[in-house]
């Protein structure tokens, strides 16, 4: 389920972790608007969710695959032997409001955030049942990127012992 605020923002809310690959596909993508790779085939593929499932687990990163929206303000979706463990959304260019606007509405829906300050970054991290938030925001010229990484609560548990 998708929220939509006034700046186009998107907080996703109810995801169903660990469904099959073309599942979420379907729930996240229409079917152009998107295109699929493994770790293997794009090493060079940069996301903080999969960087720390390969550090605890590097044979982990051959069965790792992401579904990518072609789209700027991009969304991917990353599988584990074709099951979904994390999303993350891209959102580049944003004012100080619409920067602002996403942390207060992704605050309402996951609780109040742990913040970390790292200049130039800032990191939110929030928990709601079974999903975990990495949000970071980072000031580029007179504007913000925003990325939101979305993972399953139970993520690095699962890794263990599947």
């Amino acid at each position: 389920i998708m929220l939509f605020s006034q700046n186009k923002s998107v907080i996703l809310t109810d995801i169903k972790w660990y469904c099959a690959k073309s599942e979420a596909e379907k729930l996240y993508f229409k079917a152009d608007e998107f295109t699929s790779f493994t770790l293997n085939s794009n090493p060079d593929y940069q996301n903080q969710i999969i960087n720390q499932v390969k550090r605890i687990n590097t044979q982990k990163s051959d069965n790792i695959s992401v579904s990518s929206s072609k789209e700027k303000n991009k969304k991917d979706l990353m599988f584990l032997s074709n099951k979904l463990f994390s999303i993350s959304n891209e959102f580049y260019d944003l004012t100080e409001t619409q920067k602002n606007e996403i942390i207060s509405e992704t605050a309402k829906i996951y609780n109040k955030p742990k913040i970390c300050e790292n200049k130039p970054y800032v990191n939110y991290d929030f928990e709601k049942d079974n999903t975990k938030i990495l949000l970071i925001s980072r000031p580029n010229g007179g504007t913000f990127d925003v990325k939101i990484y979305y993972y399953a609560a139970d993520l690095f548990e699962y890794m263990l012992f599947n």
